[in-house]
């Protein structure tokens, strides 16, 4: 019992902490100017750095803002 009282208290500060990110993910300001323009694929796999690219720094979304803006494009 104490098994499961214990993972569900990690479960919940997972939730809560999955809603602040996705709560500032859509506070970033929408009047910001975003240029949108067509991503050429890199070579190699995406998510592998070894072999490839990271999604998120091959769109240019790898500062502060940059990581709020590519969790809004997430949800």
């Amino acid at each position: 019992m104490d098994e499961l009282l214990r993972n569900y208290e990690k479960v919940a500060a997972e939730l809560a902490e999955t809603r602040m990110t996705a709560q500032q993910a859509r506070s970033v300001d929408p009047t910001q100017s975003v240029v949108i323009g067509e991503l050429e694929r890199p070579k190699g796999e995406a998510g592998d750095r070894k072999k490839g690219f990271i999604l998120q720094e091959a769109m240019g979304l790898d500062g502060e803002d940059g990581t709020l803006l590519y969790k809004r494009i997430q949800v």
